[in-house]
């Protein structure tokens, strides 16, 4: 009787074994190696950003201040230089401009609102008053009534819903008044004089 012998040396063993684990080991060292290099570094400073900003030797004071004007600016500026055809061109293309004119409705609607909202704030009292004549056929007198009737109602208000609606239009309002101040301003200012100094308009 014979008996087949296994070969139990060490490259038997290294033959059997498999390498379809190898590749995913290297996808992972691979993406680790990547995702390391890609770390943030840590943004600059304040002083440092100043510092490669700005040339060489400029020094920033610890606080800003400027020189105010002794006057203040008036309305219809243009007026100071006593020309009567710069005043005439300033007045038609005001007065002509229809988005000017839109400007200012919507400036009266705003103001008309604030007095609408702020009314609800006011007790409220009403009076209906009627009187009524009926005749029935088949009868000579006529029957007539009488209506009277009045009522007062008043919201209080607790949680300060009415007040806070009243400053929304009354602030609503002021930002629409200074659109069309400002749109006043600029139809004024395109046809000033160059440079300040005043000049016939032909």
């Amino acid at each position: 009787m014979k008996f087949n012998e296994r070969n139990t040396t060490p490259d038997a063993e290294r033959s059997d074994f498999s390498p379809s684990g190898f590749p995913a080991v290297a996808i992972i060292c691979a993406l680790t190696a990547i995702l390391s290099g890609c770390t943030l570094s840590k943004p600059p400073v304040h002083s440092q950003i100043v510092t490669d900003a700005l040339p060489l030797g400029t020094t920033i004071p610890p606080h800003w201040s400027s020189v105010t004007g002794a006057n203040d600016v008036v309305n219809d500026w243009l007026k100071s230089f006593n020309d009567p055809r710069l005043n005439a061109v300033v007045s038609e293309t005001i007065n002509n401009n229809l988005d000017l004119r839109q400007a200012a409705a919507q400036v009266e609607v705003a103001r008309q609102s604030v007095v609408v909202v702020a009314s609800q704030l006011l007790p409220r009292i009403g009076i209906n008053l009627g009187m009524s004549t009926i005749k029935d056929d088949g009868h000579d007198k006529w029957g007539h009534g009488n209506l009277e009737y009045a009522g007062i109602s008043w919201e209080p208000d607790i949680w300060g819903r009415l007040r806070a609606q009243t400053d929304v239009a009354q602030a609503s309002y002021q930002a629409t008044a200074l659109d069309y101040a400002f749109a006043r301003q600029s139809l004024a200012a395109p046809p000033r004089p160059a440079q300040g100094r005043p000049e016939s308009i032909q």
